[in-house]
């Protein structure tokens, strides 16, 4: 089975009119490592200078600096907040399966206390990762309504 590219009649390729050209151009301005080491870094995923975070868990709803909309709509990152808690849990899971459990209640406090505090501690670069994984998937499959800005613009 072969993949066809058929043009339509506006002379524009792919899904909802989108030329195949600005969408690759669109992907090629942020990396997506870039992306996920901005968003671990609680900086904005396209341009890499406006925080994502303001205070420790509140998700900021644009970029100060080039605009871009971090949650587009209500829920569209639930799906990458599931991955980022429940990998790390994944692990305690995983611990207690291959015989590190607690036999005490003093090593059951501990066991619990090494797996809240990581979790607790990385929020804040949680939910940056979270906002830089929907923003992947965005780029990825683009939707000509979405308010993604065109440029990343110029560093200083």
């Amino acid at each position: 089975m072969s993949l066809q590219i058929i043009e339509n009649t506006s002379g524009h390729f792919g899904h909802h009119g989108t030329e195949i050209a600005d969408w690759l151009c669109m992907v090629r301005h942020v990396s997506p490592w870039k992306a996920l080491r901005n968003g671990l870094h609680q900086a904005c995923p396209h341009c890499g200078h406006g925080r994502v975070v303001d205070g420790w868990l509140t998700a900021r709803d644009r970029c100060p600096e080039c605009g871009l909309v971090y949650e587009r709509t209500a829920g569209d990152t639930w799906a990458f907040w599931i991955i980022g808690d429940r990998i790390p849990v994944a692990v305690g899971i995983a611990a207690c399966y291959f015989g590190i459990r607690p036999h005490s209640l003093l090593e059951a406090a501990w066991f619990l206390g090494v797996l809240a505090v990581p979790l607790i501690a990385t929020m804040p670069q949680r939910v940056g990762l979270v906002v830089a994984l929907h923003y992947l998937s965005r780029c990825y499959w683009p939707d000509p309504d979405d308010p993604i800005p065109a440029s990343v613009p110029p560093t200083l």
